[in-house]
């Protein structure tokens, strides 16, 4: 009895698994023309507000390097083209 149990198991397949005999289209997005190829840690679907969050996230993370650097708030948003505005509303956003 234990080693049917074991075998039922190994062989038990997920639900949401895809059929390996069919061909699928990898598109990409506004990211990446290829999701193999994509850059992001974590796929823009999976996001919620979706690339709009990866987006603000990578804005924040150039901006506190730049802080890092020693710049100032008029130099960070010189050096990005965003607005005082944007600026503030990132790092709002993002601690």
């Amino acid at each position: 009895m234990q080693m049917q149990d074991v075998t039922t198991k190994t062989r038990a397949r997920r639900r949401d698994a895809l059929p390996a005999h069919l061909t699928y289209h990898d598109d990409g997005c506004e990211a990446a023309p290829r999701c193999l190829a994509c850059p992001l840690p974590r796929c823009r679907y999976e996001e919620p507000n979706g690339i709009r969050t990866v987006k603000v996230r990578e804005r924040a993370a150039d901006i506190r390097a730049l802080e890092r650097e020693g710049l100032t708030n008029d130099s960070v948003m010189a050096r990005l083209g965003i607005s005082r505005r944007t600026l503030y509303r990132t790092l709002k956003v993002t601690r």
